[in-house]
């Protein structure tokens, strides 16, 4: 498993405010696409409050997306890729095609899993 790192969500409010929210996860998923989900690796230098993913995905700061890689039944791969709220319905289509860790990226849905959103 790789080793966790601090990153950042970068979320738009209107008129140029912005809020970033603080949490763990592979870097290296999110490292050419860090644009299109809003979420990229934080400074070192910043020293916040790092708050939980699952809490994130309930109170509606992330969402939680499944990127479907490979073109065959033999070498298709499902991953799990965080996507900031307000970015999702973009990024849905932004994705496809853009190239992860596990491969080019295929197909994008959304997370419907019941315990990404309960407490």
């Amino acid at each position: 498993m790789p080793a966790l790192k601090k990153m950042v969500a970068t979320v738009n409010l209107g008129a140029g405010a912005t809020q970033k929210y603080y949490f763990m996860s592979n870097p290296l998923l999110y490292t050419s696409i860090e644009n299109t989900v809003g979420i990229s690796l934080a400074p070192a230098t910043d020293k916040q409050v790092i708050h939980r993913v699952e809490d994130l995905l309930l109170y509606g700061v992330l969402e939680s997306l499944v990127a479907r890689t490979g073109t065959t039944a033999l070498n298709r791969k499902s991953t799990k890729i965080l996507c900031v709220a307000n970015k999702a319905v973009s990024a849905e289509q932004d994705l496809i095609g853009k190239t992860i860790p596990q491969g080019l990226i295929t197909s994008i849905s959304a997370d419907l899993k019941a315990q990404n959103y309960l407490p």
